[in-house]
C-alpha cells in the first residue's frame, strides 16, 4: 500500500453557540474507524466552542485515507448547538505560502488628488471586521501578481504606522493569510470554442 503526504483543511460551520456548547471535528487514518466512534486513532482537529461562521485549521497527513467525525457538546444535555456543515478540503499542494496585506484602519481617508476626510469610528469597524475573520477559510485573488491563494487567515496585527509623505499618522492593521498557491485560468473567446458567441472562462476537471 503507498502512503500519501496531503495537506488538509477541515473546518466546521456554526452559529452562534450557547454557553457550554461546542462543536469538534476528529479526523482518522484509518478507513475502519468511519464505522467505530471510540477507534484510538480518532485526533481531534477543530474545536468550536464561540464565535460564528466556519473555524478552519490546516494541517499535513501522511496516509491513504482520511475519514472524519463530528461530536456536538453541550453542557446542560437539553440542547443541542447550531451546526451547519464540516468541510475536509486537500489543498492543491502541499507548499504553504504567506501573504501580508496592510490595510487603513484610521478613521482618516487618503484620496489621490483630493483632500483627506474624516469619518468617525470607521477605523474601529473596519478593525473588528477582520477580527472576526480571524480562523476562517478564505480564497484570496491578487492582480498583480496575478495569483489565487486558498488557505486561512491566521492573524490580525495591529501596529501603527504613519505615511510620512502626506505627514498623516494613518494607522494599519496587518493581515496575514497563510494557505496554498491554486492554479490561474486565463479568459478565452469564442474564438477557441466553436458553436459558443462569447467570453468563458475555461476550467478542466
Amino acid at each position: 500500500m503507498h502512503l500519501l503526504q496531503i495537506s488538509l483543511q477541515p473546518s466546521v460551520e456554526v452559529e452562534e453557540l450557547a454557553s457550554g456548547e461546542s462543536v469538534e471535528l476528529h479526523l482518522s487514518n484509518k478507513y475502519e474507524a468511519i464505522n467505530d466512534s471510540n477507534d484510538s486513532t480518532w485526533d481531534l482537529e477543530v474545536n468550536a466552542e464561540s464565535g460564528v461562521g466556519e473555524q478552519a485549521v490546516q494541517l499535513s497527513r501522511v496516509a491513504r485515507y482520511v475519514v472524519a467525525k463530528v461530536v456536538l457538546k453541550s453542557a446542560n444535555q437539553t440542547t443541542s448547538p447550531k451546526f451547519k456543515a464540516f468541510r475536509v478540503r486537500a489543498l492543491a499542494r502541499p507548499e504553504l505560502v504567506v501573504i501580508q496585506i496592510p490595510v487603513n484602519i484610521s478613521d482618516r481617508v487618503e484620496r489621490p488628488f483630493r483632500k483627506p476626510i474624516l469619518v468617525r469610528n470607521l477605523g474601529e469597524t473596519i478593525y473588528q471586521s477582520l477580527k472576526d475573520k480571524e480562523g476562517n477559510a478564505v480564497t484570496l485573488e491578487l492582480y498583480d501578481p496575478a495569483e489565487i491563494i486558498r488557505g486561512v487567515v491566521e492573524k490580525i496585527t495591529y501596529p501603527i504606522q504613519s505615511n510620512a509623505n502626506v505627514g498623516s499618522v494613518t494607522q494599519y492593521a496587518i493581515l496575514t493569510v497563510r494557505g496554498t498557491r491554486q492554479q490561474t485560468f486565463s479568459q478565452v473567446t469564442s474564438g477557441d470554442i466553436p458553436g459558443v458567441k462569447g467570453f468563458a472562462i475555461m476550467r478542466f476537471g
